[in-house]
C-alpha cells in the first residue's frame, strides 16, 4: 500500500504547489505554536507543548508555507489504545489536556456513547486544522485534509482509525463529507460540565482502515493509474 500512498500524496502535493504553497512535515511543536500564533489563533491543549512532550515517532504536524510564512496546518498523534475503548480513553485524556486551564471543574456524564466502546486499537487523532483567510477561496483546506490522511497511513501503516472533532454546526455544513470520514457520532462526549475552553456538543468523525483503502483506490482511478489498482 505504501507505493500507492506515495503516488497519491505526490498528486496532492503538486496541487498544493500549484496554489503557491509548499508542504513541510515537522515534529517541532514549539515551531507549530509559533505558526498558530502568527495566524492570530490559539493552539488547543491537544498539541500545546505546555502540556505535551511528544516522542518523534508518536506525533507530527503538517505546515503549508507560502514563501516563508505558514498559511495552513494540521497535527496528528498516534494513540495506541490496544484493548481500551475510546469512551474510556476520552475521559482521562480530556481531563489531562483540558483540566489544567479550565475555569471550571470538568465532569463527565455517568454514561457515554455505546458507539465509542467499539473503537479500539491503533487510533490517530487529527486536529489543529486551519488555513489562512488569504487562501479561503482556494482548495487548500480540502487538499490539506486529504494529504493528512495519506501522511498518517504513511507514518503509521497499522492505523485502525483516524478520528477528529468538530463543532456540530460545522458537521452539519458537510465538514466530515469533505474530509472523507465514513462514520459520524454527534454529541460524541456526554458532559455534566464541559471544559471552559471547549464546546459542549462536538461531533466526532471517523475513518477506518477499510474506508481509507477504498478512498485510496478511488483516488488512483481518478488519476488514471490503473496499473496500481489490484
Amino acid at each position: 500500500m505504501f507505493d500507492k500512498i506515495v503516488r497519491v500524496a505526490s498528486h496532492f502535493e503538486k496541487n498544493i504547489n500549484n496554489i503557491g504553497c509548499e508542504v513541510h512535515i515537522s515534529t517541532d511543536f514549539l515551531q507549530m505554536k509559533t505558526a498558530v500564533d502568527n495566524l492570530g489563533d490559539h493552539i488547543t491543549p491537544h498539541f500545546n507543548p505546555k502540556f505535551n512532550t511528544f516522542f518523534r515517532e508518536f506525533a507530527f504536524w503538517i505546515g503549508l508555507y507560502s514563501e516563508s510564512e505558514c498559511v495552513g496546518m494540521c497535527a496528528c498523534k498516534l494513540q495506541p489504545l490496544g484493548t481500551e475503548n475510546l469512551a474510556s480513553y476520552i475521559q482521562r485524556y480530556w481531563l489531562q489536556t483540558y483540566g489544567p486551564d479550565s475555569l471550571n471543574e470538568i465532569k463527565f456524564a455517568a454514561e457515554q456513547k455505546d458507539s465509542l466502546r467499539d473503537i479500539k486499537g491503533n487510533l490517530v487523532y487529527a486536529g489543529e486544522f486551519r488555513v489562512s483567510k488569504d487562501f479561503a477561496r482556494t482548495r487548500l483546506n480540502e487538499l490539506l485534509l486529504d494529504y493528512a490522511k495519506l501522511a498518517i497511513f504513511s507514518h503509521w501503516p497499522n492505523t485502525d482509525f483516524i478520528y477528529l472533532f468538530t463543532r456540530k454546526r460545522d458537521a452539519r455544513r458537510g465538514m466530515f463529507s469533505r474530509t472523507g470520514m465514513n462514520r459520524v457520532i454527534n454529541d460524541a462526549i456526554n458532559w455534566e460540565m464541559h471544559p471552559s475552553q471547549a464546546e459542549p456538543d462536538y461531533s466526532l468523525g471517523l475513518l477506518d482502515r477499510q474506508g481509507f483503502e477504498e478512498w485510496l483506490i478511488d483516488e488512483l482511478r481518478f488519476q488514471a493509474e490503473p496499473e496500481l489498482i489490484e
